[in-house]
């Protein structure tokens, strides 16, 4: 309906102008994972239990993504399109069941530190 619509205008808008966002394993569930975050530099989503199929395709639409700190998350992969993460400067998957690195993370030039920790 139009309401529909219009709030989800309103959310995609409000989309467009963040540029941090941390997510707490509590705020998990009602986290928009269909989103577009064009200009977000920060996304925290450490001890979030997070669906391997949730993070497919989500990284697309994050062209200025900095820091992505995915630790104690339990992923047992990465999505291949990490590598769609042009400015990504700092990844940090300590403490995840990430056995391997996908070659896609090859891609990313501008990445300067990597957290492996406890994986």
């Amino acid at each position: 309906d139009g309401d529909n619509a219009t709030r989800a205008n309103m959310t995609q808008s409000r989309g467009r102008l963040i540029r941090r966002i941390w997510v707490r394993e509590s705020d998990s569930k009602g986290f928009p994972h269909d989103l577009r975050f064009p200009n977000i530099r920060t996304l925290r989503m450490s001890f979030v239990p997070i669906e391997p199929l949730l993070l497919q395709g989500f990284f697309n639409f994050m062209p200025t993504l900095r820091v992505l700190d995915l630790s104690s998350s339990r992923l047992k992969e990465l999505p291949v399109d990490i590598g769609s993460l042009p400015e990504l400067r700092y990844l940090n998957i300590s403490h995840t069941l990430i056995e391997a690195l996908p070659k896609e993370l090859g891609r990313l030039v501008k990445l300067r530190q990597l957290e492996l920790r406890g994986t």
